[in-house]
């Protein structure tokens, strides 16, 4: 019988220890002292917003917040904390944050400056590289924003902020033009601008290309380059919905 016991206290414990990090540990500490803890701990601060039946929250749960190399990274280097945008005070936290659509996942240093903003489902590589961005005080969003803002026009500071903006859902068309501007027509047929040509084209059910503009004159008079890389499908939808939109 003491033999079972110890079995039996044996394989609690193994599974107590094992279930420990089976996900990102989210504090529990209020969120007026969340950036106190953040700072005394020498962390950043992830701030998940989501809400009671977000399916593309439960999908993140599920999957993302469950590969190990993610809850090691976070729960080493941030004080993680949710908060539900339609409950309680989540709802004023929330529109402090002026989140919109869920999930949303924001970075802070421990005094409370926004470092960098995701919105949207993510894989576990990418949900990484977006956090190591967040603690690299160059390749945050809110110092691409500040380079910007004083001029940085290279193309390739605008081919990564593009990707930035559109992460954090504030894609401006602006930059796009911007960036298919700095670049020689001879580029749009290298495969990452063939790629971001597709993409920014139409973003959001918005036109960002306009029928006229080179880049949309490329993309149809090349169409089989796209098909190389891309679902033909969706490279003439592309194409019909912008010449429905110029119709119109």
């Amino acid at each position: 019988m003491k033999t079972i016991l110890v079995i039996l206290t044996f394989c609690m414990v193994s599974y107590s220890s094992s279930a420990v990090d089976t996900t990102i540990v989210f504090s529990q500490v209020n969120y007026e002292d969340l950036f106190e803890l953040a700072h005394k701990e020498n962390k950043g601060v992830m701030l998940y917003f989501h809400f009671d039946g977000c399916g593309a929250c439960v999908t993140m749960e599920g999957t993302t917040f469950k590969d190990k190399a993610v809850i090691d990274f976070f729960n080493k280097n941030f004080v993680n904390f949710e908060i539900n945008a339609l409950k309680g005070k989540g709802i004023e936290i929330s529109g402090f944050y002026q989140t919109q659509v869920y999930p949303t996942f924001i970075f802070l240093n421990g005094e409370g400056k926004e470092l960098h903003r995701m919105v949207g489902i993510f894989g576990a590589k990418e949900f990484l590289k977006q956090a190591n961005d967040a603690l690299n005080s160059k390749r945050s969003l809110t110092n691409y924003k500040r380079l910007y803002e004083e001029g940085n026009k290279e193309p390739d500071f605008l081919f990564d902020y593009t990707y930035m903006l559109r992460d954090a859902r504030e894609l401006n068309p602006k930059v796009v033009y911007e960036y298919l501007s700095s670049i020689e027509k001879n580029e749009y047929s290298a495969e990452k601008n063939i790629r971001y040509i597709y993409e920014f084209c139409l973003h959001d059910f918005k036109v960002y290309t306009p029928f006229k503009s080179p880049p949309f004159q490329f993309l149809v008079n090349n169409k089989g380059l796209f098909y190389n890389y891309l679902e033909n499908s969706q490279v003439d939808t592309r194409i019909v919905w912008i010449l429905n939109a110029t119709i119109n």
